[in-house]
């Protein structure tokens, strides 16, 4: 049960900041934080695409953060 309401929490939070203009690089953080439940979920029932699915996610979560937590810097090539 617990499992499932932090897939509910984090997976809602995370497209909820995408969606916004300002925090939208947040929805990366609350994304990663839920895939060790969506993992975990799909482990325990055997669900073997929606853990492939689950990594695929936690590969772009890690990519968003990384692209969108850089210092300005960095994106702009030091200008």
């Amino acid at each position: 049960m617990i499992n499932q309401i932090a897939i509910i929490i984090f997976s809602c939070a995370s497209v909820w900041l995408f969606s916004t203009k300002k925090h939208f690089r947040f929805g990366f953080v609350a994304g990663l934080i839920g895939q060790p439940f969506w993992i975990y979920s799909a482990v325990t029932t055997e669900q073997w695409g929606i853990l492939v699915v689950a990594i695929w996610f936690s590969a772009s979560h890690v990519r968003g953060i990384y692209n969108h937590f850089r210092m300005k810097n960095e994106l702009d090539g030091g200008k």
